[in-house]
Order: C-alpha cells, then structure tokens, then sequence
C-alpha cells in the first residue's frame, strides 16, 4: 500500500491555519497518532513557557480536502492526565 497525503491544519484562537503542504502517511491511523503528538508537543511547550495553549484542534484533510479526523486537546491528554 502506498503512502497517501495528509493536511494537518491547526484551528487557533484567531482561526484556521491551512496546511497547504501536507505530509504523506501510511496510513489515516499514521496521521492521526502523528496529530495526536504533535498536539501533546505543543501543549508540552506551552506549559514549559507558561502561554495559552494556542491550538484548539488539529484537522486532518486527505487529498481531496475532505475532513476525515480532528483531533483536540482533549484527545491528546486522554489516558495521561486524570479528570
């Protein structure tokens, strides 16, 4: 099975920042876990500096631009922090 290209956009405070990029996965569970730590990064970063965490959500869109995941703050802490 071939690698297939993923768009990670982050939903900010302020809006949507497109990824006009992508990043080729092998598969949407790829994208999604890759989603999933780079949330956990960037929430990790936040907490070190002391700024709001700035990204609400990570969209992931597959090549024909159709949303086939998001993934929250929410998602990223699950199984780590207690609620």
């Amino acid at each position: 099975m071939s690698d297939v290209r993923y768009f990670l956009s982050l939903h900010e405070t302020g809006g949507l920042v497109a990824d006009n990029e992508g990043k080729s996965f092998g598969s949407q569970a790829d994208a999604h876990d890759y989603a999933i730590q780079s949330m956990r990064d960037m929430i990790s970063e936040s907490l070190r500096t002391g700024e709001a965490v700035a990204i609400r959500s990570i969209e992931i869109a597959d090549e024909y631009g159709v949303v086939v995941d998001e993934v929250s703050q929410a998602d990223a802490i699950d199984g780590i922090v207690d609620r």
